[in-house]
């Protein structure tokens, strides 16, 4: 880009505040970076805006870019960054928010056009033409790393430290008589307890170890003479010493890769010297329930008895049993049918009813006539 000297007229008159109204289109947006334009692309269009033209930097642009765009989003222009500017006169653009007096009389040489700032700065720019602003804006190129800056490592070391954890241990590495220990178990435990373990027999540096492990449920307390181990960070096929964490604490993933990268392999921490530790692994299809190894024994074979033949103290004298047959079915006769009684007959009006017989008896006899002197009452001193 190439500066050159502002005209009188520029010279001598500043540009003013504009009055308030809509925003001008289109406007140009002069980006400096041209890296920016992926972004700013992308908010234009997401706030609105209409249509979005660019110019790309060229030789004498430098790294400089320009937008062109139609209704402008007043979020974007407000910002200030990138300046905005709005076309006042052919080829001359002044910063949106200012209006020059004389903008009529400015005539920018051939080939250029001109921004002006608030603070009076002109600048004079190669004109060049615009295309439309691309869907998809290609990545900028990553810098190559110097030769053994991509190798550069910091190695820090895992360690195990105390913890004052109190997860119940889950999983019990037998080092010290590990069958005998095993058959103890199982001589003090019943079967549903037995049932809730599993066990893996191996050998290691020669010598024969057992692993326990608790499959369902909540894991059973044991006392034996055993590393007693918990889950990590709740990893199912993951256990450290009961008591201990990893330093420093990692992420799920980061420890998952680093130490148990396979998930049919159960892997255990053995604290070592110094807060460091040992990995051990054994394949889970080694793993067995404990219930069944179990094979209960006799120390010595059942022996029978035959019982001792005895004469009963009360004997009985010899009999035969007859078996009698049981009587006949008494066959009950039917009962008659139920005649129904004819109904009784009606009284005759001709004979008298018991009020007309008691009426009779107390009135006056045959052949008497009735006394009016005498009262009722008399009847009854008869």
């Amino acid at each position: 880009m190439k500066s050159e000297g502002a005209s009188p007229i520029l010279a001598a008159v500043p540009p003013a505040p504009a009055e308030p109204g809509r925003l001008p289109s289109p406007a140009l947006f002069d980006v400096a970076d041209a890296q920016r334009l992926p972004a700013l692309v992308a908010e234009l269009r997401r706030l609105g805006a209409s249509s979005i033209a660019v110019r790309w930097p060229e030789k004498d642009l430098g790294n400089r870019a320009f937008l062109l765009v139609d209704s402008p989003p007043f979020h974007s222009v407000l910002r200030g960054e990138p300046p905005v500017y709005s076309e006042q006169a052919p080829q001359v653009w002044v910063e949106i928010g200012w209006r020059h007096p004389q903008v009529e009389s400015i005539e920018p040489p051939a080939g250029r056009i001109v921004l002006l700032r608030p603070s009076g700065r002109c600048e004079f720019v190669p004109d060049g033409p615009f295309e439309s602003a691309p869907e998809i804006f290609p990545l900028p190129e990553r810098p190559v790393a110097a030769d053994g800056e991509a190798d550069l490592r910091l190695p820090v070391a895992v360690s195990l430290v105390a913890d004052s954890s109190t997860e119940s241990a889950e999983l019990w590495v037998l080092r010290r008589e590990p069958l005998e220990q095993l058959r103890a178990l199982a001589e003090q435990s019943d079967d549903r307890e037995l049932a809730r373990l599993s066990v893996a027999v191996g050998v290691h540096e020669g010598k024969r170890i057992a692993v326990l492990r608790a499959r369902r449920g909540p894991p059973p307390v044991l006392v034996l003479d055993a590393l007693a181990c918990r889950p990590v960070l709740r990893l199912a096929n993951l256990f450290a010493p009961v008591g201990t964490r990893l330093r420093p604490p990692l992420r799920r993933d980061a420890v998952r890769q680093l130490l148990v990268p396979d998930d049919d392999v159960i892997t255990w921490l053995e604290p070592a010297a110094g807060g460091t530790f040992a990995v051990h692994r054994l394949p889970e299809a080694a793993f067995r329930p404990l219930q069944e190894l179990v094979a209960y024994t006799l120390d010595h074979e059942p022996d029978a008895i035959r019982p001792a033949a005895f004469e009963s103290p009360f004997p009985l004298p010899a009999f035969v049993a007859h078996e009698q047959t049981a009587p006949a079915k008494r066959v009950r006769p039917k009962p008659a049918p139920v005649v129904p009684r004819p109904a009784a007959p009606a009284p005759s009006p001709e004979e008298p009813g018991l009020l007309s017989r008691v009426a009779r008896w107390f009135g006056p006899r045959h052949g008497e006539a009735a006394n009016p002197e005498n009262p009722p009452e008399a009847l009854g001193e008869r």
